[in-house]
């Protein structure tokens, strides 16, 4: 792992201390987080013991909100865990095992105190015109920019280095590991109990607020904490989609069986379009374009498989296969 502008850090980068898993919930939570909350506990178990040691804060999102939430589960970590670390997760995210260890391998008290997974979030982008919305899957990492009009604000980076480290101005609380120093230096000169880490703070050349995990950052970039993302941790959102003939359209723009035989088609604005598929670091494994061919026929056999099972009966035993 290379954090942007850093030294690698390999297996022999020093450990880190306990952390302590935090999750906001409500009566509801997706399977995939509760699978890989049990993988990551064990995984954890058979090795350094970090989340055992450090515990766990499950605070229920009631009447005052996602905010207060956030807030009341950093109170709780601060006055009543010693680990160093606090891991949100999202009770609607999917991510591996491991995730744990390689945020904690990415991260550093002082140079990198906040490291987040890569995480999308969805965004409707326009009515479909049947009651359902279209989707976009839009990457969690964000840049402070100052538009030409003198607004400024978070925009998204939508082009990312992959499976590397990469500092950012923001992202979202949704798979976020963060130094407890970072809470504390927010809190420095405020009364007790009046410290308010994610209270939506107002953009401030616009007025409008801006959410919780993104204030947050804003409020740690005011005291030069900064923010990184590590583009190889992968994680999965639970979201709801309308699928329509426009998604099946933009799937086929991008088939893989058809770009291995060297090209794809679909419609685009009403209009077919044929794509040419190019490799300008060469093929893969240097593959022949034979080769590929059989690759492709092989990926629609076993897609076409997959999609026979779903729907025929299970076939007579002794039948012919």
């Amino acid at each position: 792992m290379t954090a942007e502008g850093g030294e690698p850090r390999g297996e022999s980068a020093p450990p880190g201390d306990a952390v302590t898993v935090a999750y906001v919930h409500s009566n509801d939570v997706a399977y995939s987080w509760h699978h890989s909350m049990v993988e990551m506990i064990g995984y954890d178990m058979a090795r350094e013991g970090r989340i055992i040691r450090g515990g766990y804060i499950a605070m229920r999102c009631g009447a005052t909100g996602l905010v207060e939430a956030r807030n009341g589960t950093v109170r709780e970590f601060l006055g009543g865990h010693a680990a160093d670390w606090l891991l949100w997760l999202d009770t609607d995210m999917g991510f591996p095992a491991d995730l744990c260890e390689q945020l904690l391998m990415a991260a550093d008290p002082a140079e990198r105190p906040i490291v987040g997974a890569l995480c999308f979030s969805q965004r409707e982008t326009e009515s479909d015109g049947m009651g359902g919305w279209r989707c976009l899957a839009v990457p969690t990492i964000f840049d402070w920019a100052r538009l030409p009009s003198g607004r400024a604000g978070f925009l998204v980076r939508w082009d990312y280095p992959r499976d590397t480290v990469v500092q950012c101005a923001g992202t979202g609380s949704a798979a976020v590991l963060v130094h407890r120093s970072v809470f504390e230096r927010i809190a420095e000169g405020k009364p007790d109990g009046w410290a308010h880490w994610y209270d939506m703070a107002p953009n401030p050349t616009t007025g409008q607020l801006i959410g919780e995990d993104l204030s947050f950052c804003a409020r740690a970039g005011a005291l030069g904490i900064p923010v990184y993302v590590h583009t190889g941790v992968p994680t999965s959102h639970a979201k709801r989609l309308w699928l329509s003939e426009s998604d099946y359209h933009r799937e086929r723009l991008t088939d893989p069986s058809a770009i291995l035989r060297g090209g794809s088609s679909s419609v685009l604005f009403g209009k077919p379009v044929e794509l040419k598929a190019a490799w300008p670091e060469g093929r893969p494994d240097g593959m022949s374009e034979e080769e590929m061919a059989h690759a492709a026929d092989m990926m629609d056999a076993e897609r076409g498989r997959l999609a026979d099972s779903a729907v025929r009966e299970p076939e007579p035993a002794g039948s012919p296969a």
